[in-house]
């Protein structure tokens, strides 16, 4: 009597799991639609970038009202003065706000205090590890960590150009 009673639970059972499987494999199937269309939208912005899409140029005064707005977009600034050399590929400049910014030079970078910086590049989101993958690898001056990580953002340049206010020659 006792095999009777399994036999005739089989059945039902295994409708039920069937039934459950594919419940879980539809809601996987909705759950995940979110998760491609994002993925899209992030490549679609990695190939504009990569197709070399044109720098838009920002004022100093708008750029200094809100940095964060431009997270990730390709912009040019000019006219910036430089503040102070951070590293061998980090220095700041001074917005018109009277802010100090950080800007980052892959590859390295010379400055002096009262040059006049034009820079192509994104501005990206600080974080703690930005600040020691640039340390591991001597980029920024460890004695200055903690004032380029007082920054939320920071300038990854691609294109720069610094004008030295040089006295004119035979002066």
């Amino acid at each position: 009597m006792a095999g009777k009673k399994q036999t005739q639970l089989t059945v039902p059972l295994m409708i039920v799991a069937v039934l459950l499987i594919g419940g879980f494999v539809y809601w996987l199937n909705i759950s995940t639609e979110a998760v491609r269309v994002a993925i899209a939208e992030e490549e679609q912005a990695a190939a504009a970038a990569a197709e070399g899409t044109e720098a838009r140029a920002v004022s100093a005064d708008d750029f200094a009202q809100e940095p964060a707005e431009y997270v990730g977009r390709l912009i040019r600034l000019e006219g910036l003065p430089v503040f102070n050399q951070m590293g061998p590929e980090a220095f700041t400049v001074l917005l018109p706000t009277d802010m100090i910014y950080l800007i980052h030079v892959e590859g390295g970078a010379t400055v002096s205090p009262g040059g006049m910086a034009s820079v192509t590049g994104t501005v990206e989101i600080m974080s703690d590890s930005v600040l020691d993958a640039w340390e591991a690898r001597g980029a920024l001056d460890p004695s200055q960590r903690e004032e380029a990580g007082i920054s939320e953002t920071f300038f990854e340049v691609v294109e720069f150009n610094i004008a030295t206010n040089a006295p004119p020659p035979g002066n």
